[in-house]
């Protein structure tokens, strides 16, 4: 069973970064070793502000990055890839000096982290994936239901509604911490959507050749369990695979002290504190 890292709420750093004609945000907690955090779609680095600090209080430098389009991050939203949300980590990465990270994707972040660690080799430490959907695809009603939740058009009242039925487990209680966090940017969520079609599956799909975590819940029907034992079957010298029962997609919500707790392991486990090390070396 995993031990649980309580989250304690706390408020983060932010910090921007120039990067030629493009401004990156971030929201910090914490100092260690870096973990950078890729938010789901249309989200803000808000997807972490449970799981961040938690991180934090375990020993690490969590760093939840705001797409482009997104809060205070700019840059052209026309015409992209995945492989450009992959470039501009990369940039973040150089900019800060950060030398070698842990890239957490959660849900369309997946596709971001996994293909840093493709194009970006000598960046990446390891990938974590929340949420890693790809190649089986939800189930018919939780895609008209995502669709829906996506839609900008779509009436308030609604957004619970459909985030019950297809991001949260059957028992999920923290609802009202998800809507709270939530906050819309339709353009952003347009661009990262179209860069998700023009990137074929090939080129994101095996997350380069770092060690790996697939964090999945079992009642995740947006990004249904097949996604993570896939890669686990095709992967299996450096997959590591975690279900976490009764919980959904948005089980960095639901109960991040359970998430945080497979990431914390899987970050203090002896292989990736060697790959870690020895991809710190000059």
């Amino acid at each position: 069973m995993l031990s649980a890292v309580v989250p304690t709420v706390a408020q983060p750093r932010v910090e921007r970064v120039a990067v030629g004609s493009k401004i990156i945000e971030t929201s910090v907690w914490g100092s260690g070793e870096p973990v950078l955090l890729l938010p789901g779609l249309g989200w803000s680095a808000s997807a972490f502000e449970l799981l961040g600090p938690a991180l934090a209080s375990a020993g690490y430098h969590a760093i939840a990055m705001n797409p482009r389009g997104i809060r205070g991050s700019t840059g052209r939203l026309q015409n992209l890839t995945l492989h450009d949300y992959a470039n501009d980590v990369a940039e973040l990465v150089t900019a800060q000096k950060l030398g070698r990270v842990h890239v957490l994707g959660w849900a369309f972040g997946n596709r971001v982290a996994r293909v840093t660690a493709n194009d970006h080799p000598d960046m990446v430490a390891s990938v974590i994936l929340l949420a890693a959907g790809g190649r089986v695809a939800p189930d018919p009603e939780a895609q008209l239901a995502l669709n829906a939740l996506v839609d900008p058009l779509v009436p308030k009242d609604r957004v619970a509604e459909l985030a019950k039925l297809v991001l949260f487990g059957p028992e999920a209680t923290n609802l009202a911490r998800f809507l709270a966090l939530h906050d819309e940017w339709p353009e952003a969520q347009a661009a990262e959507s179209a860069a998700a079609r023009a990137s074929p599956f090939e080129e994101w799909w095996a997350g380069g050749s770092s060690t790996m975590l697939v964090v999945q819940g079992l009642n995740d029907r947006s990004a249904p369990v097949g996604n993570g034992r896939a890669l686990k079957k095709e992967f299996p010298n450096r997959v590591e695979l975690v279900e976490l029962p009764r919980l959904g997609h948005a089980a960095l919500f639901e109960a991040p002290d359970v998430v945080a707790a497979a990431v914390v392991r899987f970050l203090k486990a002896p292989r990736v504190r060697v790959d870690f090390a020895l991809a710190s070396v000059p």
